[in-house]
């Protein structure tokens, strides 16, 4: 008799469990077909869209949700024994005016730390040296530190790799036409061939290091959007202002470099931030075009952080009277289709302004 209660009183505990796992895993599907009430198939990429006040607590905050998401769904999790090394690419060629925020990198920073990454793992990187005094992150340029970590440009070695460089036929702006004869005045086939080709940041994808991109948003005619996709890509080359008003070449080179295997693969985050953005007169700062909303967009995947950001910047427009951005004529979604690095049907948005997701309307 006590041997068939005691079986009883386990089936029922058996039975309790199985029961509350199914509960909680309820809980977490989010997206279910509501017509046919299945679950829709897992999406790999997301978008973050959170709310943020440009404090480094707000942004410390919001970085330790976004790399709780990232290791939930990711293998290999953001710890130095997975990823040992990282680059963070800032963005600073239109500062002070239009730049990452020092508020945004030291709550990054704190982060990390708290990750237990040390200051010898972590570089800030970014083409000009110019750029990172203007931006407050170098207080001179022969200084090479901000907050203890290492600070490099195009100028140091490491930068780049002669190695790994993206070819191209757009012809050079007279600065480097004229650079490259200072360099090989007797050498013509040297010069053509240098003409050709943009090197890339190899620190970003060799030696252990993967990359978080921090990047402003600025509305652009050619490209559709001058933000994430362009500052790890065009906005790293040494050469990058001949890809400037280039309809065609400009978004393909972007597609073209993000979709190189080794550079692709090392991708962690790249951020969008919407403190301050300009939605006109794109390609150089004009302060009358500066928009600002308590925001950043997040994603692992450049392509679809700009998606977003250039819905935001089209809204933008439409109210103070500037004509409308079609997304037909944004050329980077274009070349990006075209090389499967995104998909604007197969992502899923967590929009944690209001706990909902959704994807905006194509327009």
């Amino acid at each position: 008799m006590i041997k068939r209660q005691a079986m009883v009183f386990l089936l029922f505990v058996f039975l309790s469990l199985k029961l509350f796992q199914a509960g909680g895993q309820e809980k977490v599907r989010t997206f279910l077909n509501k017509e046919e009430g299945t679950e829709k198939p897992e999406i790999r990429e997301k978008v973050f869209i959170v709310n943020n006040n440009n404090s480094v607590k707000s942004y410390r905050k919001t970085f330790d949700r976004l790399i709780y998401e990232f290791n939930y769904r990711n293998e290999n999790g953001l710890i130095p024994a997975n990823i040992p090394k990282i680059a963070i690419k800032l963005e600073t060629h239109l500062a002070p005016g239009l730049q990452t925020s020092k508020e945004m990198v030291d709550g990054l920073l704190q982060c990390l730390s708290a990750k237990g990454y040390s200051q010898s793992d972590i570089v800030l990187i970014d083409f000009e040296s110019r750029g990172l005094v203007l931006g407050g992150f170098l207080s001179q340029l022969n200084q090479r530190q901000y907050l203890g970590y290492r600070v490099i440009s195009f100028v140091d070695s490491e930068y780049s790799n002669q190695a790994w460089f993206h070819d191209s036929p757009i012809p050079p702006t007279l600065h480097d036409r004229a650079e490259y004869f200072l360099l090989h005045p007797q050498n013509r086939e040297r010069r053509l061939l240098e003409e050709r080709r943009s090197y890339l940041p190899s620190i970003m994808f060799l030696k252990n290091f993967h990359w978080i991109n921090l990047a402003v948003a600025m509305d652009d005619p050619f490209l559709g959007i001058d933000a994430a996709a362009a500052n790890v890509s065009l906005g790293a080359v040494n050469n990058f202002r001949r890809f400037y008003k280039e309809p065609t070449m400009g978004p393909a080179s972007i597609a073209e470099i993000l979709a190189i295997p080794e550079f692709w693969e090392k991708r962690i985050f790249s951020i969008v931030n919407l403190g301050r953005f300009q939605f006109a007169g794109g390609k150089s700062f004009e302060a009358e075009f500066l928009g600002s909303h308590p925001t950043i967009i997040a994603s692992t995947n450049p392509i679809l952080a700009d998606y977003y950001t250039w819905h935001e910047i089209a809204k933008e427009r439409e109210k103070f009277g500037f004509s409308k951005r079609d997304r037909e004529q944004a050329q980077l979604f274009k070349y990006a289709e075209e090389l499967n690095l995104f998909d604007p049907n197969q992502h899923e948005l967590i929009d944690w302004r209001r706990d909902v997701s959704q994807n905006p309307q194509s327009k």
